[in-house]
Formats: C-alpha cells, sequence, structure tokens
C-alpha cells in the first residue's frame, strides 16, 4: 500500500507503509507552488491534480514524475478540488464552483455556491452533487445540472440559552456511503459535528460538541458505520454512528491533524499534520501500523488503492490489517530464519545416551 503525502513546502512523497519509508520525492520546494488541495485523476491511481497556492493547477504522474501545467489563475485560494464523471470540480475561497473539460479545463460551468467556503465535497454516487460550506456560512448542497437554487439549503440549531444565534464556521464536509447522497456529515471550528439528512429537514438530526479544539478534517468509513475526525491539538477520534459515542482515539500524533485518508477497501486510515509525521492505523482497534517521518509539515495526503481485496477474498469477514502488513513486511525474513535455523541444527552433534547403573 502506498500514500501519497503534500507538504506546506511544494514537495510530493510516495510512501511505502509496509516499510513505513519514503519511496519517492517530486517537485522541488517552494512554498509560492505549495498543493493546497490534491485529488486523484479519473479513474487512475498513479496521476493526481494539485491546486496550487499561486491559483494554477498541475498534473503528476507519481510513477514517472512527469508534471504537466494544467493551467494558471485556475482558482483563487482553492476550497475544493476533485475530478469524477469526465469533469474537473474546483471551488475557490469565495464560493465560485467551476466545473471544467477533463481534457482542454475549458469551462463548461461555473455559478456562486456561498459567499465564502471553507470545504466542498462531490457526493459518492451522483457526480452532480457538490456540497459546500464554511465560516458564517451554513451547509448548502447544489445540483450542478440546474444551478438556479441549492437542493438542500441547511438551517442553524436554534439560539443558545442565552438567545444568542449559534456560530457556523465549517472545515470539512463529507457524505455517507451508501445512502445516495442524502446523508451529510460536517464538523466546525466551533467543535460541532453534525449530521444532516436532507430527506428529513433542514436542521441537523444530529449536533453536539465532540471536541477539545477547532476541528480540522473528518472522514466516512467505507461501511458508513464510523466517523473519524481530526482537531487542532492532534487528536483523532472514532465515533459511531448508531451509539452517537466516541470510540476511542488514535493516539499518536502530537501536532494539529489537518487531512484524513481511507483505503478504498480496507479498513486502514492515514493522517498527517503538522507533527511531520504520516501515521497509519487499523480502524478496528485503532492501533498503528506504520510511522513516516517526512521532515516538512504535511497538508494533505490521498492513500491508493494498492492492497485492495481480491474477488476470492470476502469483504465481509474481520480482517487484521496490523497482522496482515505485519506478515507481508515480514515475508523476505521468514526464508531466512528458516535457512539460519538449518544450519545451526545441522552443526550440533547428537548428544550420547547416559549409562544407568544396575542396581
Amino acid at each position: 500500500m502506498r500514500v501519497i503525502a503534500c507538504d506546506e513546502t511544494g514537495l510530493v512523497k510516495t510512501i511505502v507503509v509496509e516499510r513505513g519509508q519514503e519511496e519517492y520525492k517530486w517537485r522541488s520546494q517552494d512554498r509560492a507552488t505549495a498543493p493546497i488541495r490534491v485529488c486523484f485523476a479519473q479513474d487512475t491511481d498513479h496521476e493526481i491534480y494539485l491546486g496550487l497556492a499561486d491559483k494554477s493547477l498541475e498534473r503528476l504522474n507519481i510513477h514517472t514524475g512527469v508534471q504537466e501545467k494544467i493551467g494558471t489563475d485556475i482558482c483563487e485560494g482553492y476550497a475544493g478540488l476533485c475530478a469524477k464523471g469526465n469533469r474537473l470540480y474546483t471551488c475557490s475561497s469565495s464560493g465560485i464552483v467551476t466545473l471544467r473539460s477533463y481534457e482542454d479545463t475549458s469551462i463548461q460551468t461555473e455559478f456562486k455556491a456561498h459567499s465564502q467556503c471553507n470545504c466542498m465535497k462531490v457526493g459518492l454516487h451522483n457526480k452532480h452533487i457538490v456540497a459546500v460550506g464554511g465560516e458564517d456560512c451554513d451547509l448548502r448542497i447544489w445540483d450542478v445540472s440546474s444551478t438556479k437554487s441549492p437542493v438542500f439549503k441547511a438551517k442553524n440549531v436554534k439560539n443558545d440559552m442565552l438567545n444568542l444565534q449559534v456560530p457556523v464556521n465549517i472545515r470539512d464536509i463529507a457524505f455517507v456511503p451508501n445512502t445516495d447522497d442524502k446523508v451529510v456529515v460536517t464538523v466546525s471550528a466551533h467543535r460541532h459535528l453534525r449530521v444532516y439528512d436532507t430527506r428529513v429537514k433542514a436542521r441537523p438530526i444530529y449536533s453536539e460538541v465532540r471536541s477539545e479544539a477547532a476541528f480540522n478534517c473528518l472522514a466516512v468509513t467505507n461501511d458508513g458505520k464510523k466517523i473519524i475526525t481530526g482537531n487542532s491539538l492532534g487528536h483523532a477520534q472514532l465515533f459511531d454512528f448508531a451509539t452517537k459515542r466516541i470510540l476511542g482515539n488514535f493516539h499518536g500524533p502530537v501536532g494539529a491533524v489537518r487531512d484524513i485518508a481511507l483505503h478504498p477497501t480496507l479498513p486502514v486510515v492515514a493522517l498527517c499534520g503538522l507533527d511531520r509525521h504520516v501515521r497509519v492505523y487499523d480502524i478496528q482497534n485503532r492501533s498503528p501500523i506504520s510511522k513516516t517521518f517526512l521532515k516538512q509539515r504535511q497538508s494533505c495526503i490521498l492513500f491508493t488503492n494498492e492492497g485492495q481485496l481480491t474477488p476470492e477474498e470476502e469483504p465481509e469477514s474481520e480482517i487484521d490489517c496490523a497482522s496482515h502488513l505485519s506478515a507481508s513486511k515480514n515475508r523476505k525474513n521468514v526464508d531466512v530464519d528458516e535457512v539460519e535455523d538449518d544450519k545451526m541444527w545441522a552443526s550440533l552433534h547428537p548428544a550420547k545416551s547416559a549409562k544407568h547403573k544396575s542396581i
């Protein structure tokens, strides 16, 4: 398995999870062209799009290192970037969502989604669904085929005990799998974890303060049963949908968690942030699998689909990822140990049997 990590100095690195080591390093160090957002190109995991700090867009092949500048002045302050369905979705910090052609990046659709945005996500099952949110800008969901008005406009929770409006500052959004993009989760800088069901009502069906500090990012597991959140104190938590309880923490990070990436099929999660480490965990027992020091503070990461389940394996069965990766990591050492044991036993002489005196 491999993780792609982008840092705030402009470097892009690939990490082999089994070895816990950096494999390749691409691009040159330049904070002016550092990646702000990253996503995979369509139907591949060896090409990625980078939304850069200088408003330009770049495509990078992580196998060959070939860089291609797609365009300049594409987006001012990337709030979101996604490639899906022959389209490239970008969202600026000023709330403008743009759909571009995958081939020549020509603009197909452009509309004002919000007054300002911190994040944008495209639906998991419906490529025409886009969700945005930001500071003082509550969740809105748009259908890009009809941009006259949003298909869902969230309402804030009721005023607090002092009859003051509860502040809104959405930091990240995630669609819940297996819900046809009808259930959405958000986290905010005011420590709120909220769940919206667009089929029920405009207000969140669940809203609680679930952190000691501002949330930075979140991810929903592939089965849609758990939420993983990261905050500015370096705490990464596992939250259960059914019981509405925190199951535990992913121990290790000592700086703010900036991004979370899930493996496409295996119950494995990767975290990165200000402590300059990329950490990989088994979601089922929250045990660490690997830790890699990368010298620079990381900004965003992606998980490739390497190591995914084969058709012969049963996806429903419980998989101990830590033991699986440990076995693959030590596969080469097993044969060497067996040969050394055989040499050791061959060098020993048989012991002479002791003579017993008859009584």
